[in-house]
């Protein structure tokens, strides 16, 4: 049971980045983000340098971001492969502490760190946004 609420935790959390970045996205730009876009880093990272002029990576430093593309394929891992890593986890999040067939583990500690990651970025983008609105 405690795995289960940690796995539902990483999946919940992209889930609610991606309606913070949609709703902020839509009232910043007044279009409507494709969908799921911000359930990959790339992608909502690009719409966010084209409409504010700044990426992801210049609202938390290269090292946060590279963990949370860590977390963000786990939670991929976790919603289409019941959490068995295959080798595009393998080279899309350059996680090197699994091989293929192996099952995903998620500690509590690796699901607060991811939110607190993804609470980080989510503020600075909310900070951005208002002094480029202010």
């Amino acid at each position: 049971m405690i795995r289960t609420l940690l796995e539902k935790a990483i999946q919940d959390t992209v889930m609610s980045f991606q309606r913070l970045n949609e709703q902020l996205y839509e009232r910043q730009s007044g279009k409507t983000a494709r969908r799921n876009a911000f359930q990959k880093l790339d992608a909502g990272s690009d719409l966010w340098k084209a409409e504010i002029g700044h990426a992801y990576v210049d609202l938390i430093d290269q090292a946060k971001l590279d963990q949370l593309k860590i977390y963000f394929q786990q939670r991929h891992l976790l919603a289409h492969q019941q959490g068995i890593v295959d080798q595009d986890y393998i080279d899309r999040s350059g996680d090197k502490t699994y091989a293929v067939g192996q099952r995903l583990i998620v500690r509590e500690r690796s699901a607060q760190k991811f939110a607190d990651l993804v609470e980080e970025l989510g503020d600075e983008l909310r900070q951005r946004i208002e002094s480029k609105s202010g």
